[in-house]
């Protein structure tokens, strides 16, 4: 069984990049398992925490977009769920 996890702050916003490569090069077919922080532009944490007030790649990306991920991991039999 293979195990990954993306999560970090150097990797923040680049989630979407990282799962669209490893479905386009087959690489998802490696992993059985994936823990994955996904970030988008949630209106309650940025008015909590100011989120996006400033120029960020993810700020872009709404909940769909972050379900999408999820969607497209599970399609592709990995087992994908949302950390932390």
């Amino acid at each position: 069984m293979t195990l990954i996890g993306v999560s970090s702050d150097a990797v923040e916003g680049a989630e979407y990049d990282i799962v669209d490569k490893l479905m386009e090069d087959g690489t998802h077919e490696l992993v059985d398992e994936m823990m994955i922080e996904v970030h988008y532009n949630h209106p309650k944490m940025q008015q909590m925490f100011k989120w996006c007030t400033s120029p960020a790649d993810w700020c872009k990306y709404k909940l769909k977009d972050a379900l999408r991920i999820y969607e497209r991991l599970r399609n592709a039999s990995v087992y994908a769920h949302h950390w932390p």
